[in-house]
């Protein structure tokens, strides 16, 4: 009878172990395939978006960032500040910020000078500096462009990887049941969250710089305009003086060459007369034996 109980107590206890370690290794395993499934998603959604960024890079337009700088003086200050707003206005441009400092250029404080922020069109930018002409005496005017079209593909395939795997996670929490797991994928579901919205952000702030060029205007009221430089015609002096400096400058380099040279072959030169020392003491020591030789020859013998 004892053992027959003990029989059946053996049976229950080995069938509830196997009963734990059968949840436990399916939960262990629930982990293990939600991790190999996000791994798997970041894995080929970033070898999909390397690819699209290396065709987009050599098919799409460039993306070049222009801006321009515009130093205008003014008699009337009024009408010049009016006109650069209107000119603004008919390019369907926009003033992002201005600022106006000093009073009338008859009184006593500093002259009036306004300075502006505008944002044209790009693909009217000439024509709005060209139209800026008729505003006032333009003394400085510059233009420059970025090429930012590598860090827009960029960004873009890093976007275009993150909502990929965005899509996967939500679908992932939909079908899991595990507390844990969910509560990790939520975790990382808001950090691509936030990746998701700076890039975004990253990529408007581009194209608004991309389409519309930044425009840098500042208008002086002045009460003499500046005169356009004009080219100084050379006097005979002053080419006589530039022959002059030329011809010294020829002599100096013509030294230097020279001075090069001598350094170049200064230790054959050293070499070879060390050699021809040698041989003339060589001679000189056969000149004075010879004699001697001689003389010994010619005395009697005994």
């Amino acid at each position: 009878m004892k053992k027959a109980v003990a029989l059946c107590l053996s049976v229950l206890l080995t069938v509830f172990l196997l009963i734990g370690c059968s949840s436990s290794a399916t939960s262990a395993g629930n982990h293990a395939d939600a991790k190999a499934a996000a791994s798997t998603a970041a894995t080929d959604t970033k070898a999909a978006g390397s690819t699209s960024a290396v065709t987009n890079t050599s098919t799409s337009t460039r993306k070049i960032e222009k801006s321009a700088k515009l130093t205008i003086e003014t008699l009337k200050y009024d009408k010049s500040t009016a006109d650069f707003e209107s000119l603004v206005a008919k390019y369907n441009g926009y003033i992002e910020s201005s600022n106006v400092q000093g009073k009338e250029i008859n009184s006593a404080e500093s002259r009036r000078t306004a300075t502006y922020t505008a944002r044209i069109p790009a693909d009217q930018l000439d024509s709005f500096l060209n139209g800026s002409t008729a505003i006032g005496n333009i003394t400085e005017k510059s233009i420059t462009g970025q090429d930012v079209t590598q860090n827009y593909v960029d960004t873009d395939a890093k976007l275009r990887t993150l909502k990929t795997e965005q899509s996967r996670l939500l679908d992932m929490m939909s079908k899991s049941s595990d507390m844990d797991t969910m509560l990790k994928i939520e975790q990382r579901l808001t950090e691509v969250q936030n990746e998701i919205e700076q890039l975004t952000s990253e990529l408007k702030t581009m194209d608004s710089l991309v389409s519309f060029a930044t425009v840098t205007v500042t208008i002086t009221e002045t009460a003499v305009l500046t005169p356009p430089a004009k080219p100084v015609e050379p006097t005979f002096w002053g080419q006589l003086g530039s022959t002059l400096s030329g011809s010294f400058h020829a002599l100096v380099e013509t030294f230097k060459a020279i001075l090069v040279v001598l350094t170049a072959i200064l230790p054959f030169v050293i070499v070879a007369a060390i050699a021809l020392a040698v041989v003339l003491i060589v001679r000189r020591r056969g000149k004075k034996k010879a004699p001697e030789d001689q003389s010994n020859s010619e005395k009697p013998k005994m």
